[in-house]
């Protein structure tokens, strides 16, 4: 009879340890196993959005005339600041972060660069505004891209194809420049943006 106990007895002996390492997430002989390797993958920040000036609209005006313009770029936080080869703007005001609406003072003949103060940041277009007297009315025609969208629409194709005398008899250079809104991300608009045509 003591012999049949023996063997239960030394089974107890072997399992009833394990069990109880098992209730406590350790292994044989109070040993932990080896935990597993977890990757953990930090996605990028999005590109940071530096201070750029694109374009300002009209980009020609008559000499010794105050005129309001447009100035088209990204990056631009209020309290930005314009001038034009260091003759500040009357008044500028911050439409979103890719319009400014500034007062151009009378400026005299000639070609004046467009430079945008905005926080820590500057930059300059250069040669961005001419100011002349003899503005052919061919010279400058705005055409919005369709939402979400790089080629120009049938509309806007028409708006340039109605000027296309002008622009073949004009002895200066022609340029189509593009870039995207506020809406979206930052990636997005860049990628939107370089799609656009710039020249």
């Amino acid at each position: 009879m003591n012999m049949s106990r023996r063997p239960r007895f030394l089974y107890a002996l072997v399992v009833i340890p394990l069990l109880m390492g098992a209730k406590d997430g350790k292994g044989c002989c109070g040993k932990k196993p080896p935990e597993t390797d977890t990757h953990v993958v930090d996605t990028p920040p999005p590109p940071e959005v530096h201070l750029q000036v694109v374009s300002i609209d009209p980009s020609q005006h008559k000499p010794n005339e105050a005129f309001s313009a447009k100035v088209y770029g990204a990056g631009f936080q209020s309290g930005a600041s314009v001038s034009f080869n260091d003759l500040p703007a009357t008044k500028t005001t911050m439409i979103d972060a890719n319009t400014l609406s500034v007062s151009v003072p009378a400026l005299q003949a000639g070609l004046y660069d467009v430079k945008v103060v905005s926080g820590t940041e500057q930059n300059t277009m250069r040669h961005g505004l001419t100011i002349k007297s003899d503005i052919a009315d061919c010279q400058f025609a705005r055409v919005n891209f369709d939402f979400d969208a790089y080629n120009l629409n049938s509309s806007a194709k028409g708006i340039l194809d109605s000027k296309m005398a002008c622009y073949q008899s004009s002895t200066g250079p022609i340029s189509v420049e593009g870039n995207a809104d506020e809406r979206g991300t930052t990636e997005y608009n860049l990628n939107l943006g370089q799609r656009r045509p710039t020249r």
